[in-house]
């Protein structure tokens, strides 16, 4: 019959082009969706993906770079391959590429694609980093130069204190020429070098807020050298706004300056030391004890001992006395070789004293040092003090009676002026066995031995 109907099916290369897997009236062959009814074929972003199926809206569903099988436009990740889209923090950003975990990826003040959560420093762009020592020239003190670097580890920190807590026992840490803004440092049994770049060039600066700078703990041969501590506040106990030496402690300062650092009430303005420390070529200007009885530069008490060799104590203000010892029976001796004490500028209403020696324990030793009337040299109390060749008003025996001197006391040079007392009168055989070498804070020659003239 000629009204006969026909279903007919062509099959091309296998592909069955009448087909349509998902009877919404369009052949699978021409279908965006083959799978999905979709009969009107809406397709909003062209890709070739219909609505009905597109796995990433407004997006081109073949672009995938990395080929997770995740369309680029909804991949959370779309430069590394994480079919599973993980995004722990829920940032947006998968675990596989996220810059900052467990931080929003998407907050960044300051445009450096660090975002804040991880950004060392959030003001600034953390790209820009002169001087290469890891810390962004936005919050770098020095930028520069490089701040804080462990020598023996290859490495630098933000922080001394930082650089402290990884350190090992004998690593050196090597300070730029710069100033440093932190309080609270702490050694705790770490026997390390800290070294600056020279007391003029490398400060340690409290800021005059409360907290001691350097604290030492359980410590057996640390080294602080070529810094100055300054501008210190003490902020409980005994005092010792630069440093506290504890007991059980042995630490050597050298080169070092203490300048302006105060008690805050307490008793002891800059060191506070119960331990055993050396202080060599290392000069104290104007520290301040707050109250009347209190002691400006340093004060050692318990079983602590002190060796000053080289130093300056000059400008001190207020207290009654500059250095103290007062340490119980069985303490070691102390020693103080070839220091000047000058220019007490503390309360008239004490009677100030440079030294004070109390308790029975406490046995100081001096050589070849000279006191200015600016305050009496010494106290003694029940303390055993011993002077040899040194120049102070009232001296007796081998000392000088009188009065120092000075180059330029006024501009803070201490050196004894030529004509002075105490010229070529010192113990130079004696001092020369305990400095290692006749030079003064300067690296000049500090004693000229006249052979013709008898020491006195």
């Amino acid at each position: 019959s000629n009204d006969a109907s026909w279903d007919i099916t062509i099959t091309l290369g296998g592909i069955d082009t009448l087909a349509d897997s998902d009877g919404d009236g369009v052949y699978d062959s021409a279908d965006n969706c083959p799978s999905v009814s979709n009969p009107s074929q809406t397709d909003s972003d062209d890709d070739g993906f219909g609505d009905a199926c597109d796995l990433c809206a407004g997006f081109d569903d073949s672009a995938d770079a990395d080929g997770d099988s995740i369309a680029d436009g909804c991949d959370n990740c779309p430069d590394d391959a994480n079919a599973d889209q993980i995004d722990a923090d829920t940032d947006g950003f998968g675990d596989a590429c996220d810059v900052c975990a467990g931080g929003d990826d998407n907050v960044d003040s300051d445009g450096d694609s660090v975002p804040d959560d991880c950004d060392r420093c959030p003001d600034s762009d953390d790209t820009i980093d002169t001087d290469g020592d890891g810390i962004p020239d936005g919050c770098d003190t020095c930028p520069n130069e490089p701040n804080v670097y462990n020598v023996n580890k290859g490495a630098y920190y933000p922080t001394i204190q930082a650089a402290v807590d990884a350190a090992a026992s004998g690593d050196l840490i090597e300070l730029g020429a710069c100033t440093f803004y932190e309080r609270g440092i702490v050694l705790d049994h770490k026997d390390i070098t800290l070294r600056g770049q020279g007391p003029g060039a490398t400060f340690i600066d409290g800021d005059d807020v409360a907290g001691t700078v350097l604290q030492f703990r359980n410590e057996d041969g640390s080294v602080v050298e070529g810094l100055t501590i300054r501008n210190a506040r003490a902020s409980g106990g005994l005092g010792g706004a630069a440093s506290i030496i504890r007991a059980g402690t042995n630490v050597e300062f050298r080169d070092c300056g203490f300048e302006n650092n105060r008690s805050n009430g307490n008793l002891i303005g800059a060191v506070h030391n119960e331990g055993r420390a050396w202080f060599v070529n290392c000069e104290f200007r104007n520290n301040q004890a707050s109250s009347a009885s209190g002691i400006a530069a340093m004060g050692t008490y318990g079983q602590g001992s002190a060796t000053l060799i080289n130093c300056l104590f000059a400008g001190h203000q207020d207290g009654k006395n500059v250095v103290v010892f007062a340490v119980n029976q069985g303490a070691a001796g102390s020693e103080i070789v070839n220091c000047t004490f000058a220019d007490y500028n503390g309360s008239t209403f004490v009677t100030p004293a440079f030294l004070r020696a109390d308790n029975s324990g406490t046995t100081v030793q001096l050589y070849n040092t000279v006191f200015d009337d600016s305050a009496i040299a010494a106290t003694t109390g029940s303390a055993t003090v011993t002077w040899w060749r040194c120049l102070y008003p009232g001296a007796i025996g081998n000392n000088i009676d009188g009065v120092p001197t000075f180059v330029d006391a006024t501009g803070g040079d201490y050196r004894l002026a030529a004509g002075s007392l105490g010229v070529d009168a010192a113990y130079f055989d004696a001092y020369v066995a305990t400095i290692g070498g006749p030079i003064d804070l300067n690296g000049d020659p500090r004693t000229y031995d006249d052979p013709n003239t008898v020491d006195t």
